[in-house]
């Protein structure tokens, strides 16, 4: 018997792997919600509530932090300059990307490369960037989830 899975109050699976690689793919440049919902099929209203009850942050939030997670990368990985490593992550400039990065890491990124280039993590250390959202837990299966 073949029974048809349906996804209430969430996006598709589908749907959360487009997205993903849309907001990936674009994440240094122009990301609109018109373009994410229109993909999804989606009106934008609508689109923002399914993409809430996936992830559980909104797409702006979700955006920011992967954002923040690329200028890590980028900040231990090379020897780019901080207005550099900005406009690599789609923020407007150096100030931005400073005042955006210190809200969700604790720490600038200057500060947050020299303490990461003294002492390297361990394979046992916790991710940097400290829960703010008692759903990240979710959103952190989801995603491993869907780009396994």
């Amino acid at each position: 018997m073949l029974t048809q899975r349906i996804y209430r109050g969430g996006l598709a699976p589908w749907q959360q792997r487009r997205t993903l690689q849309l907001i990936e793919q674009h994440l240094r440049g122009d990301l609109r919600l018109a373009r994410l919902s229109a993909e999804c099929r989606l009106s934008s209203s609508y689109f923002c509530r399914c993409f809430r009850a996936s992830f559980g942050t909104s797409v702006h939030q979700f955006v920011i932090r992967q954002r923040v997670e690329r200028a890590e990368k980028l900040l231990l990985g090379s020897s780019l300059s901080l207005a550099a490593i900005a406009t690599e992550t789609g923020f407007s400039d150096q100030a931005a990307f400073s005042r955006t990065f210190a809200s969700i890491v604790g720490v600038s990124p200057a500060r947050w490369r020299s303490r990461q280039l003294l002492s390297p993590p361990t394979a046992m250390e916790l991710p940097t960037m400290p829960m703010q959202l008692g759903r990240d837990s979710r959103l952190s299966s989801t995603v491993s989830a869907l780009s396994a």
